[in-house]
């Protein structure tokens, strides 16, 4: 009874998610077509469906894919050998626009609302892997388990085609840019198409043939995330008590989740009174001493028992993978923090400040033996307020208000405009409708 008790909730709350199709606002022409620059949106973790490049198979993208199948995820994850070989075993092909579940009974709006915003006020969508000179809206369809910095270059790959399609001698495009896909933007605003270890070598000033004239981040979680550290050691749920779960493993073998680590303080531990634990997140032996994610005995028993080493490697290829990612997680948001020659885009931001997200982790030792992190949400915090006040800060839920303004300073001088704060959770901003006309009139400004 309790276990059906919980499915009515879940049905109940994804009904009241917006089975409804809301038009969107059509408004007086705000710019002259001829003088349009292109508009790119970029996607969040998870926002592109994958398909099984053989087969053509989807295994991300769809409403069954939140629901089925009870296979911890596996069906998804990125092997740990595809940085030496670069088969991720799927590919990126359309960016999610709605998803339907339960057989058409709920609709949920995904990135849906923005395109149709856009084409209704006379953007012409097209397509980034075969453009066309007319086309000035774009959907960026990237493999988000990816490292981001391998996304950032692709999405300029794409745009270096849209320019010669265009016959232009310098490209300037507005990129929409949600949750971590504001990282993808920001480096190739400040970087273009290069190379970490170009960025990091502080190539000379060039002139780019492709510029970003405005960046609009909505939701992005500038400086990581303590929520993306909860994810990686617990696994991650779409639908409550009844949705498909993604196991610690394979969350694991995504780069871009270290990559949405926090960066933005120092001390992200805290002990069982609130006091600072002086613990690095980047540094490999914490996560291995303390049992984090894969390293944990529950993730290491199921690898064993369903035999996926071609997935998951061996003991020395884990650890090797996770000094790989957190090595790159660490230097890609050094490049990030530092201001880059030749920069010249234009930001603006939308952000909700004001509920309750993890700022911190509480790090406790079983009596048993092993270690345990709890986060704000938790239920045995909720007995300790002030210890749950010590990891929580006002954000979107995923994204403290200070990870949303992990900027450096140039990217600070170029706000064009106060942030805009939202009530909405780290994804629901988007769908806010004062957000979709101020995005449009930002592409305006």
């Amino acid at each position: 009874m309790k276990s059906r008790g919980l499915v009515a909730l879940a049905l109940a709350a994804l009904l009241a998610v917006g089975c409804a199709r809301v038009e969107p606002p059509v408004y007086a022409p705000l710019v002259e077509r001829s003088a349009r620059r292109p508009v790119v949106l970029v996607p969040g973790v998870t926002g592109t469906k994958l398909r099984d490049p053989e087969s053509g198979r989807v295994i991300w993208g769809r409403g069954v894919d939140l629901l089925k199948p009870r296979d911890g995820g596996y069906a998804v994850a990125r092997p740990l050998a595809a940085d030496a070989t670069g088969d991720s075993g799927a590919e990126p092909f359309e960016v999610i626009e709605a998803i339907r579940l339960f057989g058409g009974l709920v609709r949920m709006e995904i990135y849906g609302p923005i395109v149709r915003l856009l084409e209704a006020n006379g953007y012409r969508r097209g397509d980034l892997t075969r453009p066309v000179p007319e086309a000035d809206f774009f959907l960026f369809a990237y493999d988000w388990r990816d490292d981001l910095v391998v996304s950032a270059r692709r999405l300029a790959a794409q745009l270096e085609r849209l320019r010669r399609a265009r016959g232009l001698e310098l490209l300037e495009v507005d990129l929409i840019c949600q949750s971590a896909g504001g990282q993808i933007c920001r480096y190739l605003a400040k970087y273009g198409g290069a190379s970490l270890e170009s960025a990091e070598a502080r190539p000379p000033e060039a002139l780019e043939a492709v510029r970003v004239a405005k960046a609009i981040l909505v939701g992005t979680s500038n400086g990581g995330s303590v929520r993306i550290l909860r994810e990686l050691d617990r696994g991650r749920t779409y639908v409550p008590a009844v949705g498909r779960k993604m196991r610690p493993e394979v969350l694991f073998t995504f780069p871009s989740l270290f990559q949405d680590l926090p960066v933005y303080r120092d001390d992200v531990f805290v002990g069982a009174d609130g006091e600072p634990l002086a613990l690095d997140l980047f540094d490999g032996d914490v996560w291995l001493r303390h049992g984090f994610s894969i390293f944990a005995v529950p993730s290491r028993r199921r690898i064993e028992r369903r035999g996926r080493e071609d997935l998951f490697g061996d003991a020395a290829e884990r650890r090797a993978a996770l000094d790989r990612f957190l090595d790159r997680a660490r230097r890609l948001h050094a490049v990030l923090a530092r201001d880059a020659a030749g920069f010249a885009t234009r930001y603006y931001s939308i952000q909700n400040v004001a509920d309750a997200t993890p700022d911190r982790a509480v790090l406790l030792e079983r009596p048993a033996g092993g270690w345990e992190l709890l986060f704000t949400g938790d239920r045995r915090l909720r007995k300790r307020p002030q210890l749950r006040a010590a990891v929580t800060a006002g954000g979107d839920g995923h994204a403290p208000v200070a990870s949303q303004a992990w900027l450096s300073p140039q990217e600070r001088a170029a706000l064009a405009a106060e942030p805009l704060h939202l009530r909405g959770d780290h994804f629901a901003m988007i769908l806010d409708p004062l957000a979709l006309e101020r995005i449009l009139s930002y592409l305006a400004d």
